[in-house]
């Protein structure tokens, strides 16, 4: 019982890292921050359901089974972790792409400045601008 209860505590201690990290990354509108919490939320509590089903007293006191999930899931969030690194850097060297004025724009930048610029109520090189100076926190 004492390894089930760490485990379930182990998994929801990240909910707090990628709370911050989602406040941090995200920064404006609120709406864009809610479904990601959401999603976290989701995630981290659903372990206190089912971890408890894979300790079983016949397994003691090695309890290979759920041991392994927890090896399989750690190094899952680490393929993920290093998928989100590079997504964002490649989105962080796009965005100094748009920023950078005398870089002629392709069809898909331009479509998302379009984006932009009509939720913003202004023209395409007003919301070129406003891209300025934003990054994702790596």
């Amino acid at each position: 019982m004492c390894t089930c209860l760490f485990s379930v505590w182990h998994l929801n201690a990240q909910n707090g890292t990628l709370y911050s990290w989602v406040a941090n990354a995200l920064p404006r509108p609120p709406a864009k921050r809610a479904p990601p919490y959401g999603i976290i939320n989701a995630i981290g509590n659903s372990a206190s359901i089912w971890t408890p089903f894979t300790y079983y007293d016949a397994q003691k006191p090695y309890y290979r089974l759920a041991l392994s999930i927890c090896i399989a899931l750690q190094l899952l969030g680490g393929i993920a972790s290093i998928f989100l690194y590079s997504t964002l850097r490649m989105l962080n060297k796009r965005q100094m792409q748009v920023e950078n004025e005398d870089v002629p724009l392709d069809e898909k930048d331009l479509r998302k400045l379009q984006v932009t610029a009509d939720n913003e109520g202004v023209d395409i090189a007003a919301a070129r601008r406003l891209q300025k100076g934003f990054r994702y926190m790596l």
